[in-house]
């Protein structure tokens, strides 16, 4: 059994990597990790790891897109993407699974793979930045944009955002009283607050700077490193922008102009976001308790009694909210809702805990919860929730928020 676990162990450790290799790669690798996980379950009949409050509302969560989905006017089109859905609840599990057969040998391989993933592709962005091309002769597949060994694909910035309030928080766990580390630390910390600016991933920055203000509020120790490291990239990414015109007029220019556009005409966010959200809200108006299926927004938005203009129809509605409600409908809306403000009040609890001095939440906690923070915050354009490579991105943190909710109430005990 020690070696099944050993496997489980080194495939979550690669997520990191293969999520940046592709969708396929990483998901090949969470359905591997199911298949063994549940041989591994079954076999030792731990089936205790399935009877807590996490994976009981993911499972009801779970029936209710399946319930919607055979409710949709394309019952096979939408079970293709629900069905399948169970194995990313499977793999928070896993990694709460392989966090206590195994603790200290997974989060120091787990970090330095990630750490690892995350300075080559801070140090391979920067050099395709000034140069035009990554260091294995990859060029710009679109004009001015950043992105690396993702090649075609538009996502170098979301991923650094979205994974570096878990790089923080391993930084702050296996923290040291190195200069050196703490040094080199610092150094990658402004360099990818740069490159994801650069980037011009403009959701991906907002959602970096979500993470900073959230980081800064709940830990404990480190704030005035992550303001300084902060105030530096800021002074960088100005000198950056003066001199860069496509900087200049996609991360300052083209906003400005957006915003002043969305309040003349009383857009929210932009005309087409504006169209997106009025066809998903006329779905979910039609459609209000179980939706019009998952993934069912790109069949249905060609639908004449849902069309708002030429600019409503997508693969996706753009907003994680505003998606469920038409998608999955009131009963798949609120138990997601019911994430969220389980997720704010224990937030809340541990601010007050904080300032009054009580057991509160570890600093590692609080980063991972950044990461979840910013997947979660409602009003950014988002990718599409059932997407198999977003899915990856936001359940890989709450296996970590789990266990380390678990050890905290086990410490407390």
């Amino acid at each position: 059994m020690q070696n099944t676990n050993n496997i489980i162990l080194y495939l979550i450790c690669l997520i990191p990597p293969a999520l940046v290799a592709g969708p396929f790669i990483a998901d090949s690798l969470v359905v591997i990790i199911n298949i063994l996980f549940f041989y591994t379950i079954i076999k030792t009949r731990k089936f205790e790891y399935f009877k807590n409050i996490f994976f009981i509302v993911f499972s009801l969560f779970y029936f209710t897109l399946i319930i919607s989905s055979l409710n949709s006017d394309n019952i096979f089109y939408s079970l293709k993407s629900s069905l399948p859905y169970f194995r990313h609840g499977v793999f928070a599990l896993a990694i709460i699974y392989t966090i206590d057969q195994n603790k200290d040998k997974f989060l120091k391989l787990f970090f330095k793979i990630l750490l690892i993933t995350f300075s080559v592709l801070t140090l391979d962005g920067l050099f395709q930045y000034f140069m035009g091309f990554n260091i294995v002769g990859l060029h710009h597949i679109h004009p001015d944009r950043i992105t690396s060994f993702f090649v075609q694909e538009l996502k170098l910035g979301s991923y650094l955002a979205r994974m570096m309030p878990i790089v923080i928080a391993f930084l702050i766990y296996f923290g040291s009283n190195n200069k050196a580390y703490i040094f080199l630390s610092v150094i990658l910390i402004i360099l990818v607050d740069i490159l994801i600016f650069i980037s011009m991933e403009r959701s991906a920055f907002f959602l970096t700077m979500l993470s900073i203000i959230f980081i800064l509020i709940f830990t404990k120790k480190y704030k005035l490193i992550r303001f300084l490291c902060f105030v530096v990239s800021v002074l960088i990414i100005i000198t950056l922008t003066v001199k860069d015109e496509a900087l200049k007029n996609r991360m300052l220019l083209h906003p400005i102009q957006a915003l002043t556009e969305t309040v003349q005409k009383k857009y929210v966010l932009t005309a087409v976001h504006d169209s997106l959200y009025k066809t998903s809200l006329k779905m979910f108006d039609q459609n209000k308790i179980f939706g019009v299926g998952p993934k069912m927004y790109r069949k249905q938005c060609r639908n004449e009694k849902y069309t708002v203009n030429l600019s409503s129809c997508n693969s996706h509605p753009h907003n994680t909210y505003i998606q469920m409600l038409a998608e999955t409908g009131l009963v798949g809306f609120g138990f997601f809702i019911f994430f969220v403000f389980t997720f704010f009040y224990k937030t809340i609890i541990h601010f007050k805990n904080l300032i009054t001095k009580r057991d509160h939440l570890s600093d590692f906690t609080i980063c991972i919860m950044g990461s979840i923070f910013i997947n979660i915050w409602p009003i950014i354009p988002t990718g599409n929730f059932f997407n198999n490579w977003m899915s990856i991105v936001y359940y890989l943190p709450l296996g970590f928020y789990f266990s380390s909710l678990c050890q905290t109430k086990k410490n407390s005990n």
